[in-house]
């Protein structure tokens, strides 16, 4: 029982290694396969999970944490692990990008129907931008975190992706406004201009 758990715990410090971008790729490939995870794929995308709820019930929220670790753990293109109690991150493997977007939001909405089973939770899920190698997967974390600044809870459930923020009025963003020289540019971009200063506006934020 100790043993599965200390190897439980290397694992979700290894995952948040991962999204966090604080250990090289090289290095987290060999020591995933050690602990038996398969990062190996063409194209990756990450889901932040926030739960949201009122209650205090502490067994509930365990029990719909078990049914998401249980579900995701049958799924062999997902990695996923709570980074902190209320969040849950799944790092979703693909070989075609084509697909890579579809596939995540109907995760989200799985891991949404999971969460909120016969409880009073709420589940907002950021899906983050494709990345095409592991040492990228900490980009995509980066941009689901940005998304979900952008869009807190409304007290539904709420799944967002890159392109929903790219299609949502630029002036509505929730960035500074009036004179903001960000906001200007949004204002007058293209459609493809928009993720490049998006991203860079990630960087500034030292994502």
């Amino acid at each position: 029982l100790i043993k599965n758990k200390n190897i439980a715990l290397s694992r979700d410090k290894l995952l948040s290694d991962i999204v966090l971008g604080t250990m090289n790729s090289a290095d987290a490939v060999q020591k995933a396969t050690e602990l038996h995870i398969n990062l190996i794929a063409r194209y990756y995308i990450v889901l932040i999970s926030e739960i949201h709820s009122e209650q205090t019930d502490s067994n509930s929220l365990l029990s719909a944490k078990s049914r998401l670790s249980s579900f995701v753990a049958r799924e062999q293109a997902c990695t996923g692990f709570f980074i902190s109690p209320y969040r849950f991150v799944c790092i979703l493997k693909s070989s075609s990008q084509e697909t890579l977007e579809d596939d995540a939001y109907s995760l989200a909405d799985s891991i949404q129907h999971e969460i909120s089973k016969n409880t009073d939770f709420f589940v907002t899920t950021a899906i983050g931008s494709s990345a095409d190698r592991t040492a990228f997967i900490a980009h995509s974390y980066s941009d689901a975190e940005f998304i979900l600044k952008l869009c807190p809870f409304s007290g539904k459930n709420r799944i967002v992706g890159m392109a929903d923020v790219q299609k949502t009025e630029k002036e509505k963003l929730s960035l500074p406004s009036n004179n903001d020289p960000l906001v200007e540019r949004l204002k007058f971009a293209s459609e493809s201009e928009i993720d490049q200063i998006i991203t860079q506006y990630i960087n500034l934020l030292g994502g």
